[in-house]
C-alpha cells in the first residue's frame, strides 16, 4: 500500500514487485524499508544489484502494465477497507494499528483467541 505522501512510495512498491518476479520480494520489502528516509531510484538500482538480481529483467518488469496494476490494484484494496497507514492489520475484520508496541500486538491475537472460543449461555 504505497502511501501518496510518499513520492517515492509507488516506484518502491513497483521494485519489491519486479523483485519478487525473481523470488526477491522480501529481501527487496526490507532493503527499501531499511533506507526508505533515502530512497531514490538509483537507491532501489542499488538494492536490485546488492541483491543479486539480473537487473535487465528487473527493470523491464518494474515498468510492466502488470506490475504497476497490481501495485495499483493494492492501492485501491487498501482505500477500500479505509487503510490510512502502513504497517494495517486486520484482525478477525478489526483493524488494528501496529504503531503501538509489541506487547500490545500479541495482547490483542490472546484477546481475539478468547473472543472467538467464548461462549454465551
Amino acid at each position: 500500500f504505497p502511501l501518496s505522501l510518499h513520492v517515492n512510495a509507488t516506484p518502491a512498491a513497483e521494485a519489491a514487485e519486479a523483485a519478487a518476479a525473481q523470488g526477491k520480494f522480501w529481501e527487496m520489502h526490507d532493503a527499501i524499508f531499511a533506507t526508505q528516509n533515502m530512497l531514490s531510484d538509483d537507491l532501489l538500482v542499488g538494492h536490485a544489484t546488492a541483491l543479486g538480481l539480473d537487473e535487465t529483467k528487473w527493470q523491464k518488469e518494474r515498468v510492466s502494465p502488470v506490475v504497476k496494476n497490481r501495485v495499483a490494484e493494492s492501492r485501491r484494496e487498501g482505500e477500500a477497507l479505509g487503510v490510512e497507514a502502513t504497517p494495517t492489520f486486520y484482525i478477525n475484520g478489526r483493524p488494528f494499528n501496529l504503531m503501538r508496541t509489541e506487547g500490545a500486538f500479541e495482547a490483542r491475537l490472546k484477546m481475539e483467541d478468547a473472543r472467538a472460543s467464548a461462549s454465551c449461555q
